[in-house]
């Protein structure tokens, strides 16, 4: 993103973030999981190194699950509002959390440099692929 501060809510507001310098890079996901958690084709996340990152108010509302049984075979902690549901960030093993474009103002305006998992794209969203596509995880 452009700002050096990016701001966003979930979707009932219980929970906010604050994510301060550039993303280091925005991606959609299509592994099996996103999908499911996500009731969509893919995600899109803007990725930020962890100690950038702040939950600014509903600490106590955000719900956790250790996902590992992943595409990928690592673990990745999926952090959610158990209010409304929505997803905030996930984290993967190095520490990258993986924001949900959507709860971040103006998140959805940055185009993915990367699809991650395009193999698991149902034939009619062949169309939806952006940026670099990669059947697997990135490095």
């Amino acid at each position: 993103m452009a700002s050096n501060v990016a701001h966003g809510k979930c979707l009932c507001g219980a929970v906010e973030i604050k994510a301060e310098g550039e993303s280091m890079t925005t991606v959609a996901c299509s592994c099996t999981n996103c999908q499911t958690c996500g009731g969509t084709t893919y995600t899109v996340n803007l990725v930020y190194p962890k100690d950038t990152v702040t939950v600014t108010s509903g600490m106590e509302d955000i719900r956790e699950y250790e996902d590992k049984n992943t595409d990928s075979g690592r673990t990745v902690l999926r952090r959610f509002c158990g209010r409304c549901g929505s997803g905030v960030f996930s984290q993967a093993e190095d520490g990258r959390l993986f924001i949900k474009a959507p709860i971040l103002k103006g998140g959805l305006e940055t185009q993915p440099s990367a699809h991650i998992y395009t193999r698991n794209l149902p034939g009619w969203a062949q169309g939806a692929k952006t940026g670099n596509q990669l059947e697997g995880f990135f490095p």
